[in-house]
């Protein structure tokens, strides 16, 4: 009996700490029922008695109280197999309007079906034996659909060139922004669907092209004639993403650890409610140097390093996210324990390359800007470093290789906290 309530709950710490309070008679009763309620399964829990305790019999899904669980047998475990949870059709059933919201005020039952302006020629019937989820996804990849293959491809404009070729990315209908240019729009979204919707080739395709490659110097003549560009003649300059940032900073220090992480990070925290001032630790003491792509994102525990650079609201679907400019942004670039770890660990890997001092500096501002310095800046440089170098080697009890770490340390989160660090050119 001990042997399959073990199995039962492996993986499951909430069941787990439910057996623990329980006496021998309520477990034994407990396992009573869920051998009546499924009796099929008697079977895989009798095998417990032999099988290894810390694999599960069973996988639960669902829980609350109008939802008392769903459970689906779990095959046994083999050695390089791996389980996920997964979604399986119930029975489809279809929905009644609720007036003004109100689960106690049902009102018509509503058939499924799709949405009849946005359809060109006839809609596809639903089976009343099918959710329609298939048939969604038909309807929005058909050849004939001429709004979703415009949308994709108007996102990846905006990402690439800073704004889309229909501005409001959000609204395509009557009250949003007409494409700036129509045929570019209807052009590219004919080939993305040719290239079997790939992502990877629209991109390819874009950022090959002149229009991408072109740089933003001001032309007088082409600002009086099309202000807003428009004609696109000339490269929008954009600050860039809160994960660029991020992500830019963990490049120039030599940290950033490319390689996917095996599995979330969000997995680390078990079962739980997660809200209400309780923030875990494995989201508050995040320090992976991963690609910002890869951190853990739940609801309102944005970290840091993105929330403070206009991250999008994990609840909501956003197109363009606002770009704000505001006096936190630099207070963060100045002061943050992560930023002054990347300035530092960026230091440490100029003074430990083997070159003379104008090629360190030089190299600096290759790593944190993708440019040399001009005369200007390497002289507010030399004048800088030297005399910082020259003010701490008493603080450093004389310790001329801490001074110079700290002193480049302290250059290098300059160039972090600079606006060009943020800014595309």
């Amino acid at each position: 009996m001990d042997a399959r309530l073990q199995r039962l709950a492996a993986g499951n710490p909430q069941i787990a700490a439910r057996l623990a309070t329980m006496s021998p008679k309520q477990k034994e009763n407990a396992l009573a029922r869920l051998q009546e309620k499924f009796p099929g399964k008697a079977a895989a829990l009798a095998s417990a008695q032999t099988a290894d305790p810390s694999q599960p019999a069973f996988a639960f899904a669902g829980k609350g109280k109008k939802n008392k669980g769903n459970y689906a047998p779990v095959p046994a475990a083999i050695p390089g197999q791996e389980l996920c949870m997964g979604v399986l059709e119930g029975r489809p059933t279809d929905t009644r309007v609720l007036v003004r919201g109100e689960i106690d005020q049902p009102a018509e039952t509503v058939p499924r079906g799709f949405v009849t302006v946005m359809t060109n020629g006839q809609a596809p019937a639903i089976p009343s034996t099918a959710s329609g989820r298939k048939e969604l996804a038909e309807w929005l990849t058909a050849p004939g659909n001429p709004l979703i293959a415009r949308v994709a491809v108007n996102r990846a404009w905006q990402h690439l060139f800073g704004n889309g070729l229909v501005p409001t990315e959000d609204n395509f209908g009557a009250t949003g922004e007409k494409p700036t240019h129509p045929e570019l729009l209807d052009t590219l979204a004919v080939q993305f669907m040719k290239d079997g919707w790939s992502v990877k080739h629209l991109v390819r395709s874009l950022v090959l092209s002149h229009t991408y490659q072109i740089s933003n110097d001001h032309d007088s003549f082409a600002k009086e004639v099309d202000p807003d560009n428009h004609l696109l003649w000339r490269a929008a300059q954009r600050r860039l993403d809160a994960e660029a940032i991020r992500d830019a900073m963990l490049t120039a220090s030599g940290q950033l650890d490319a390689t996917p992480p095996k599995g979330s990070l969000v997995s680390a925290i078990g079962d739980g409610y997660i809200g209400k001032g309780i923030r875990p630790d494995v989201f508050s003491n995040y320090d992976s140097k991963k690609r910002s792509i890869y951190m853990p994102v739940v609801r309102d525990f944005v970290p840091d390093v993105l929330e403070v650079f206009d991250f999008a609201e994990p609840s909501l679907v956003v197109a363009s996210r606002d770009v704000t400019n505001v006096p936190s942004q630099a207070l963060f670039m100045m002061n943050d324990e992560f930023v002054r770890a990347q300035a530092t660990a960026m230091a440490k890997r100029l003074l430990a390359m083997p070159m003379d001092y104008s090629t360190r500096l030089n190299t600096a501002y290759q790593l944190a800007l993708a440019r040399t310095p001009t005369d200007a800046e390497r002289k507010r440089a030399d004048a800088y470093l030297q005399d910082e170098a020259r003010g701490l080697i008493p603080v450093m009890k004389g310790n001329k290789d801490e001074a110079a770490t700290h002193s480049w340390a302290t250059f290098c989160q300059a160039l972090f906290a600079c606006a060009e660090f943020r800014y595309t050119r």
